[in-house]
């Protein structure tokens, strides 16, 4: 598990195009994100990585709910 600082959050374009190519470099199978465009979506799709939205509070509250939820078969 690594937190990461959205490197495109004050980009006015290509944030999403941006963010996605970080998150690929770490090697990323799981977003724990707040909110996520839905083409960025697709692309970290694409690039094998699950996108969970919705999420809130510190990191480590976050990742222990992700841990929490019992995960499909």
């Amino acid at each position: 598990m690594e937190a990461v600082k959205n490197p495109g959050v004050d980009a006015r374009g290509g944030a999403g195009v941006e963010s996605v190519r970080t998150i690929a470099s770490k090697k990323a199978t799981v977003l724990l994100t707040g909110k996520c465009g839905p083409s960025a979506v697709k692309a970290l799709s694409d690039a094998g990585i699950h996108v969970v939205t919705g999420c809130s509070g510190t990191v480590r509250d976050v990742v222990q709910q992700y841990k929490d939820t019992p995960k499909p078969d």
